[in-house]
């Protein structure tokens, strides 16, 4: 999604792969979002900086058409106008074939080269990553109060980023940030159980393995597993969520085996430490009868 946004060539191999991005059934440009991509701790730190194609030097160049910056941005124009003449004047007596200039586009370029930390002089690679998260989500809610555009973010394999409880409060800081701005997230995660599922989120999650599944509503999950369930199981959505979470990174699977003596090993080396190991499968008969099934539809 991040080539198809952002124009990025295809491979030969890829061709297929050209015309099949659609929102809500929908055929979308290439252009339809700005795109920016996430793929490890370097690229927040890249985006913070300030450099010619990073997202601070956007907020930046922003900043700067403000009619107090652009006030100041005159001042120093006329102050170097005037150092410029008085150079010129002393090499026009020495060389009188050269005069040297400036443009305004140079002002721009040295704020460019300008230096980024964090409070107190921090270097940015010593941000942890749950403040360069932060931070980087602040920069592009700035952005987007200044000049809102619709916009796609890309967080790949952000559990190598930040542990569970972590992550569940920097998504709820990107779902508030939806409702206040034209802006999507996408997040891919492959630890197990590295997921958020909610009334809100379940509809958003598709789950990519040698099948592709996407969750419809809650309502619907809940229903399909109390009519589909080996015995009669009233299922509360959040205790359905829950058990979701731990499984949903094997949806898809064809390779997924569920190993029932792997608990059986894990609680006997327990034992070994002198850890007690409690069991609460809480399966009927019914249901471990399901589980022991060889060919299920």
């Amino acid at each position: 999604m991040y080539k198809y946004f952002s124009g990025g060539k295809y491979a030969s191999y890829e061709e297929q792969m050209q015309d099949n991005i659609r929102i809500e059934g929908r055929k979308v440009g290439r252009k339809y979002f700005s795109v920016f991509h996430v793929a490890a701790r370097e690229s927040l730190i890249n985006a913070i900086r300030i450099s010619r194609s990073s997202m601070m030097a956007q907020y930046f160049s922003n900043l700067c058409m403000d009619f107090e910056c652009q006030n100041i941005i005159d001042e120093i124009a006329e102050g170097l106008e005037r150092l410029y003449l008085e150079l010129n004047r002393e090499l026009q007596s020495n060389m009188k074939m050269l005069e040297i200039g400036y443009s305004t586009k140079s002002i721009m370029e040295i704020v460019q080269i300008s230096e980024v930390f964090g409070v107190g002089e921090r270097a940015l690679e010593s941000l942890s990553n749950v403040e360069l998260l932060d931070t980087y989500l602040e920069l592009l809610w700035e952005m987007q109060r200044r000049k809102p555009e619709k916009c796609l973010v890309i967080f790949e394999n952000v559990d190598h980023l930040l542990d569970y409880c972590a992550y569940k409060k920097f998504f709820k800081k990107a779902e508030q940030f939806c409702k206040e701005f034209d802006v999507w997230f996408i997040f891919s995660t492959s630890i197990e159980g590295f997921v958020v599922v909610d009334e809100r989120s379940i509809e958003g999650i598709n789950v990519v393995n040698h099948c592709i599944f996407s969750f419809p509503e809650l309502e619907q999950v809940v229903k399909f597993f109390q009519n589909q369930y080996p015995c009669q199981m009233k299922w509360a959505p959040e205790e359905l969520c829950g058990e979701i979470r731990m499984i949903i990174q094997n949806i898809g699977n064809e390779e997924h085996t569920i190993h029932l003596k792997s608990n059986v090993l894990l609680k006997l080396l327990q034992e070994t430490l002198c850890i007690k190991t409690s069991v609460e499968s809480g399966l009927n008969s019914l249901e471990k009868a399901f589980l022991m099934e060889k060919d299920v539809i």
